[in-house]
């Protein structure tokens, strides 16, 4: 008979333990007969992907997050409610209102932001009564949703920009177009298999006439950061003045060489102006705000402006944020001179994209930004999502109001101490490494004030030793390890105990989430790997490298790139029985503590 040991961390009994493990059969009653409760955090909020707003009522406003499902608020953000985590993925590429008929909402999903640690959907979801029900609209192998475009006329007529599969070919990436309300599907604008869509405007007086973002992008498994593929010569800007029916490549002034992600925006007032933020195979990656002044080479890619619909384009500035992980510009509605290019800072322009200067907030505001509306009726009005959650403002990005109703943080890890009542910890996605209590004895239950961060940068495993819950063990991304002193009245003061080669010898590989494991038969010992297996007797004072290079031995683009250890651990009963996987698909183990493998 097969048994399976639990262990419950976050249900309302405040502990349960078994002498012995359980059937597979009563384990799984008793886990279905505890009924799970948010203990939070929301504090730092998430990495938002899209959000979109009734321009009709603004307090109506529907919030897309990366890993987070989609949530929806109907009285400017005080009450949120997450209204998607009954279907089939939480992965979230796109949120779009018909804001001729509001209880339409498309959402596309899969993000499309193809970073290292990005999740896929499985297609496109309506609802036609405002997020009360959804209804599965095909698509499912598009993986990554972009962009969703809405007929201004008619909700029956939709376009969705489908990125496609990240780790190889797929026949089905593209523009889509549907002309039934979502029944039937057309492959309006194919390019090939490598090559998908990322974003799809529509003019707001010719229906007919589309914008499209072709991007071609491939991750391998071993790209520490960056795709490993983003540019290609089909990938690019497209314009189809008949509804999708023909298509022409737009160059007459923009690069004439291999395109990566590119973002489209258009003027409202006067739908001759158009801005796109451009990425090429030259384009550096920039990530400050202030670009150059004048961008004369347009072989580097970045902002462009027409004011003919496209069909020529002129130069204004070399800022291209990071373009895989952001690519999104937008125009003031009122304003045509005011631009905005999010990226690690919010960079804004009040000279039609000539500068650009990262704003001064003051509370400032987390960075990383991937969404943004602008409200057409009163354009100091602003909602931004990034990867610390959502934001407003209401004086046009001189000062930003955070949101924290939303438990959407992306946890890599989490790990619980052995006190009555227990405290949890983790790390989450650019949110740093974070403890806050499963219990409380106040009223109000667990707080945002219960909980606190401990290290900033990505969080990811946590581990505490079971002897002294007062010692917390920490990750941030490429091996970053920290020990951290919880007793009462010290200040948080993290140390590093990263291990590090011996002068003269390579750089070690630590993959983006490095494991990590304390020992359950001496708590003074820990173990840690990058390319290879690190063992401290004394809580990470000093290291002894106890294994050659378990992986193929790959490098990769930099010295945290390439082949890596992804999981490690000690056998609980046999005290150096070691066991690591690598993300080449190699398995060791070690039965005399890593003395031989």
């Amino acid at each position: 008979m097969k048994t399976t040991l639990i262990l419950l961390c976050l249900f309302t009994a405040s502990s349960i333990s078994f002498a012995q493990p359980l059937p597979d059969e009563k384990a799984a009653a008793l886990l279905n007969s505890l009924p799970a409760r948010c203990i939070g955090p929301a504090n730092m909020g998430g990495r938002i992907s899209d959000l979109d707003v009734v321009e009709s009522n603004p307090d109506i406003m529907y919030v897309g997050v990366a890993t987070g499902g989609v949530w929806k608020t109907t009285d400017g953000g005080k009450i949120w409610v997450p209204i998607f985590d009954r279907q089939g993925t939480l992965c979230i590429g796109d949120v779009t209102i018909c804001q001729t008929n509001p209880d339409i909402v498309w959402v596309g999903t899969g993000e499309a932001n193809p970073r290292n640690s990005v999740a896929w959907g499985e297609g496109v979801y309506k609802s036609i009564d405002a997020g009360k029900t959804w209804k599965h609209m095909g698509l499912k192998e598009s993986r990554h949703i972009g962009r969703i475009a809405i007929h201004p006329k008619n909700p029956d007529i939709v376009y969705v920009a489908a990125l496609g599969h990240l780790w190889g070919p797929n026949k089905e990436r593209g523009l889509y177009k549907t002309t039934d309300g979502g029944k039937t599907w057309d492959l309006c604008k194919f390019i090939d298999a490598d090559t998908g869509f990322i974003d799809v405007v529509l003019d707001p007086d010719e229906s007919d006439l589309v914008y499209a973002a072709a991007y071609r992008v491939r991750r391998d498994g071993f790209s520490p950061g960056n795709p490993a593929i983003q540019t290609g010569d089909k990938a690019g800007l497209y314009r189809s003045d008949d509804g999708g029916k023909s298509w022409e490549k737009l160059n007459r002034g923009l690069p004439e060489r291999p395109c990566g992600r590119c973002g489209i925006a258009v003027y409202r007032k006067n739908p001759n102006i158009v801005y796109a933020v451009v990425q090429t195979d030259r384009t550096p990656i920039t990530t400050t705000g202030a670009g150059p002044k004048t961008g004369d080479d347009i072989t580097l890619g970045g902002i462009f402006r027409s004011e003919d619909k496209g069909q020529t384009w002129k130069k204004l500035n070399d800022l291209c944020p990071r373009p895989f992980y952001y690519g999104q510009i937008r125009i003031d509605p009122s304003d045509d001179n005011r631009i905005y290019v999010l990226g690690v800072p919010f960079s804004i322009s009040i000279d039609g994209g000539k500068t650009f200067d990262a704003a001064k907030n003051n509370p400032p505001v987390h960075p990383d930004h991937h969404a943004l509306w602008i409200n057409p009726q009163n354009s100091k009005h602003l909602v931004l999502g990034n990867d610390g959650g959502l934001y407003f403002s209401k004086d046009q990005a001189r000062s930003w109001i955070p949101i924290r109703e939303m438990a959407i943080g992306q946890f890599y890890g989490i790990a619980v101490d052995m006190r009555q009542p227990y405290r949890v910890y983790g790390g989450l996605q650019d949110n740093g490494i974070w403890a806050g209590p499963s219990s409380t004895r106040s009223p109000e239950g667990i707080t945002l004030a219960h909980w606190r961060r401990l290290i900033g940068a990505d969080g990811f495993q946590c581990a505490i030793d079971p002897s002294d819950p007062d010692t917390l063990y920490g990750t941030t991304q490429y091996g970053s390890l920290s020990r951290i002193n919880l007793k009462p009245g010290i200040a948080i003061d993290p140390k590093a105990i990263k291990p590090a080669p011996a002068p003269g010898k390579p750089a070690f590989r630590f993959n983006w989430e490095s494991p990590l494991a304390v020992s359950a038969h001496d708590t003074k010992t820990i173990y840690f790997a990058a390319n290879h297996v690190f063992r401290s007797k004394n809580r990470g004072d000093k290291w002894d490298v106890i294994s050659p290079d378990l992986t193929g031995g790959k490098p990769g683009v930099s010295a945290d790139g390439g082949h890596t250890i992804t999981a490690l651990a000690e056998s609980p009963r046999k005290a150096g029985l070691l066991y690591v996987g690598t993300d080449d698909g190699k398995f060791h183990i070690s039965k005399d503590d890593g003395k031989s493998w």
